[in-house]
């Protein structure tokens, strides 16, 4: 029986997608997957910060900015601007 140590096995990948294999990736996804996709990318926020967005994070009547509550490191909690193309969304998602 031979044992493997996941530790560690990971190593990420060097490379980003073209814009041809983005396109094609949110071109393949449902509209609420597509959601996630544009929020990931136009906000640059980890998995577990975009799931834990609120209501109350979207600051000012038009959501321009967005309190991140992050914990991973000392940097995670912010405040960032939010694209105008994401916008009605989140404000959305947060009613």
């Amino acid at each position: 029986c031979v044992t493997v140590d996941p530790r560690g096995a990971y190593v990420p990948r060097d490379r980003a997608l073209s814009r041809e294999e983005f396109t094609a990736l949110r071109r393949a996804l449902s509209d609420d997957r597509r959601e996630y996709l544009d929020a990931f990318v136009g906000l640059g926020v980890r998995d577990s910060e975009l799931y834990r967005i609120e209501a109350g994070d979207l600051l000012g009547n038009d959501a321009a900015k967005l309190n991140v509550r992050g914990t991973k490191t000392a940097g995670a909690e912010r405040v960032i601007p939010v694209p105008a193309t994401l916008r009605a969304t989140l404000l959305k998602r947060a009613h």
